[in-house]
């Protein structure tokens, strides 16, 4: 018997990983440990007494570990489901060790899932803005090893051309038109970057978007024109601002400005001047800067660098130098 207990408590430590102690609650009748999740919970060696934590530094020293271990646990565990052939094989002594082994682990998991719950129940992601200053500087620098460059500031973020904004309180990001629920500074900068990856792989027809560009151009400018002639004033520049474009656009495909956003025309934009020559029908499509924040269109450049753009001229070739 002496051996079949020291037997025990070395399966208990191979399938679970944890060292069987003294005053072990014992198996039942019928092969069930006595501790209930919520026994585990009540237990105050197991949770820190309702006393609260936040922060991302804290959740991986004190929550990340146990789910690790966790892990690592049920890992070990799965080995154990062969015991579905003794359904059909009726093998007495390997059905014993195998039904005993479950039901140490089980109780052993249950312990590990207990206390990584109740340390989970007391966490707070951000519950001051000294967690927020840390959320916000993990993120930037998850981001940048992705080689991706965030703009903005907490809440909202922009890795070009996706939007994103951030309620920790909430524990959401809203990231485009999803929203996502993976909190970690790391993980919801790698789904950002997947999103970027998607976006530059999708398909993209450059002379099609420089056509409907100029018809956007002609027809605001046949507006002002217009306008012009009313006021007696012939030699206002040519160029039109690039926001009220996106707004002609957005019309036209039969949507409004949310389904066609701002951050999309300018990534299509940023593809049009990186794959294109922009000459058509004789004229050169020119961009031209703004310093005003209120027409602003920003594109990203190498080496984190960026350009505010403001409006779109197009000019008869040979004329640009005049731009």
């Amino acid at each position: 018997m002496a051996e079949d207990g020291e037997r025990m408590e070395g399966v208990r430590e191979s399938v679970i990983g944890i060292e069987a102690k003294p005053g072990d609650t014992p198996i039942d009748a019928n092969g069930v440990q006595g501790n209930s999740l919520q026994d585990v919970l009540q237990d105050e060696s197991l949770v820190d007494s309702g006393v609260h934590f936040s922060g991302v530094a804290a959740y991986e020293e004190r929550v990340s570990p146990k789910l690790q271990a966790l892990g690592k646990a049920i890992a070990r565990f799965g080995r154990l489901k062969v015991v579905a052939k003794q359904a059909e094989q009726l093998n007495r002594g390997e059905l014993s060790k195998l039904l005993q082994e479950i039901s140490l682990g089980t109780d052993a998991l249950r312990e590990q899932a207990g206390s990584a719950l109740g340390e989970l129940e007391v966490f707070q992601i951000a519950e001051s803005e000294a967690d927020q200053v840390e959320w916000t500087r993990r993120f930037i620098k998850e981001c940048a090893a992705l080689g991706r460059t965030v703009e903005g500031e907490y809440p909202q973020f922009r890795i070009f051309p996706v939007d994103i904004k951030v309620d920790l309180t909430a524990e959401t990001a809203q990231m485009g038109r999803s929203t996502v629920r993976a909190m970690h500074p790391k993980a919801l900068a790698s789904l950002v970057d997947s999103a970027v990856q998607k976006l530059e792989r999708e398909r993209f027809n450059g002379p099609q978007f420089l056509r409907a560009m100029m018809r956007a151009y002609e027809v605001l400018r046949a507006e002002m024109s217009t306008q012009e002639a009313v006021n007696a004033n012939r030699n206002r520049p040519t160029d039109v601002p690039l926001r009220q474009i996106h707004a002609l656009l957005a019309l036209r495909v039969g949507t409004t400005a949310n389904g066609y956003p701002l951050s999309q025309f300018a990534f299509d934009i940023y593809r049009l001047r990186r794959d294109m020559d922009l000459v058509i029908e004789g004229n050169r499509v020119v961009f031209l800067e703004t310093r005003k924040p209120s027409l602003a269109i920003i594109l990203p450049l190498p080496g984190g660098q960026k350009q505010i753009l403001g409006s779109v001229d197009v000019v008869p070739l040979g004329d640009e130098r005049n731009v």
